[in-house]
């Protein structure tokens, strides 16, 4: 049972990650001056490539500070 609540929570996630990107792509588009559909593109893409690449460091690394406390 613990397994399919974990894939719906998966799911769910994904899904606001998805529709978190897009409305920020949109919506900073028309404030930085942007109106061609080919340059808004490439801000979604990028948005969607950096979201993908700190969510692989994050699994593979982790969250771990840099800043050590010195007992």
């Amino acid at each position: 049972m613990w397994k399919y609540i974990n894939v719906c929570g998966g799911l769910q996630h994904s899904l606001t990650c998805f529709g978190a990107n897009l409305s920020v792509a949109l919506i900073v588009a028309p404030a930085m001056c942007v109106t061609e559909p080919k340059d808004v593109s490439e801000i979604l893409s990028t948005i969607f490539f950096v979201s993908g690449l700190v969510t692989l460091l994050q699994s593979t690394i982790g969250t771990r500070s840099l800043l050590r406390t010195v007992e």
